[in-house]
């Protein structure tokens, strides 16, 4: 019953008719990004290649965060610092359901375990036992928050491979509910698109703003640290 009531509180907060918008921008972001490495003098290097999956990240955040401000999406992003470490994440925030993007290397795998995503999991641990009277379990994740991953792959040429909602437990490497949605979008008949080999200059041009933003922060945090 657990599991069901899980995967409920998931879908109100991230409902069926977001999907193909969701899987979409999660697309748009990997060819953006995919298109920025080609044309840049500086990453379109065997080293700067190494960097694919930093650069995608990069961009599948800043669409889905872009669609979340202008209201696309009707959820609430922001970009939060990691608890440990000087990087940072996107968390997309509804119905007190809390999601943080990861990149996975297939459709039902775990991403790589981190101390951080270690901290994100006890959300979902469940206290039975609130002033030492047995709470149902119901009533506990009606009200607690809830920590939800959307997790995301693509191939070497950039198409999706798997885009999911789902929630990990607290101590384990288990799904208490997984959704995936590339496929959902697929059934409703909105599967997503390949976006034109030339991008928006425009789009181009704010997300190498951002890309070079986010470089000279990190920059700036490492020289204070070194310091």
């Amino acid at each position: 019953m657990s599991s069901e009531f899980i995967k409920n509180k998931l879908r109100t907060a991230f409902p069926k008719s977001a999907d193909a918008i969701v899987v979409q921008a999660v697309q748009e972001g990997v060819f953006s990004a995919d298109n920025y490495l080609e044309e840049s003098d500086i990453l379109n290097t065997v080293i700067g290649r190494d960097l694919r999956g930093h650069i995608r990240r990069a961009a599948v955040f800043k669409k889905l965060f872009d669609l979340c401000q202008n209201g696309t999406l009707p959820f609430i992003a922001n970009f939060k610092r990691m608890p440990l470490g000087s990087w940072h994440f996107l968390e997309i925030e509804s119905s007190n359901v809390f999601a943080h993007i990861h990149k996975t290397d297939s459709i039902y795998k775990f991403p790589k375990d981190t101390p951080t995503r270690q901290i994100e999991r006890l959300v979902n641990e469940p206290d039975l036992f609130i002033d030492n009277n047995i709470i149902p379990l119901s009533e506990i994740l009606g009200k607690k928050p809830l920590n939800a991953w959307l997790t995301m792959g693509a191939n070497s040429t950039g198409e999706l491979t798997h885009v999911n909602w789902c929630v990990p437990a607290y101590d384990e490497e288990t799904w208490l509910a997984h959704i995936d949605i590339l496929q959902s979008s697929r059934i409703m008949g909105t599967p997503p698109t390949i976006p034109p080999s030339t991008p928006n200059p425009k789009e181009k041009i704010r997300f190498k703003s951002y890309i070079e933003e986010a470089i000279k922060n990190n920059d700036s945090k490492k020289t204070t640290i070194d310091k």
